[in-house]
Order: structure tokens, then C-alpha cells, then sequence
């Protein structure tokens, strides 16, 4: 997958971006699709609202590929 980029939180914040395969596997799965990321832990919330929102970049892709999103 040339070019493709993963992020651990959402590219706007400050984040690392790495090819996809050296990134996805730094991801927890279980961290990426928590149900409810609110805690008593400021930090700890903060950080899991990130993660929520990791990103896979593609620079580009034909629309026959797509064949449905999480949003």
C-alpha cells in the first residue's frame, strides 16, 4: 500500500504519522473503538478522544474501492 499513511489520534492533533505497515500495529484495537472514552482522568480522556480518532490516509483511490466508512 505505497503512500498509505496511518495516525494514533486525529491528524490535527499532534500525532505521529507512519506507513501503514509500521503504524497499524502500534494501534490497540480495544483503544481505537472504545464505546465510551469519558473518565475521571483528564489526561486519560483527552488521550482516548485522540485515539478515537486515528486516521488512515490515502493519497488516492478509485470510488469502485470504497465500499463503506466509519464515521
Amino acid at each position: 500500500m505505497d503512500g498509505v499513511i496511518v495516525t494514533d489520534q486525529n491528524a490535527a492533533r499532534e500525532c505521529w504519522f507512519k506507513p501503514v505497515n509500521e503504524g497499524l500495529p502500534l494501534l490497540d484495537a480495544r483503544e481505537v473503538f472504545v464505546e465510551y472514552w469519558i473518565s475521571d482522568d483528564y489526561l486519560k480522556e483527552y488521550r482516548l478522544k485522540g485515539i478515537k480518532c486515528a486516521e488512515v490516509l490515502v493519497p488516492v483511490v478509485g470510488s469502485g474501492y470504497i465500499s463503506g466508512a466509519y464515521v
